[in-house]
């Protein structure tokens, strides 16, 4: 999936199951899962404190 689909085709639930199922199939370990959803959710603000917008959160109302 491209960033364009994650930012605009799921919601936030969707993108999290999405990233669930992905560290399932891989079978990596719940601490990779943990620090992928922290480094995505800094990601996101250091976005958002630029005027990117929010590409993993919740999509902020315009």
């Amino acid at each position: 999936l491209s960033h364009a689909s994650l930012a605009h085709g799921l919601d936030s639930a969707r993108r999290l199951d999405a990233l669930e199922q992905a560290f399932d199939a891989l079978d990596l370990a719940n601490e990779q899962l943990f620090s992928s959803i922290g480094l995505l959710d800094r990601y996101a603000a250091a976005s958002n404190s630029r005027g990117l917008g929010a590409s993993w959160g919740p999509r902020q109302p315009e």
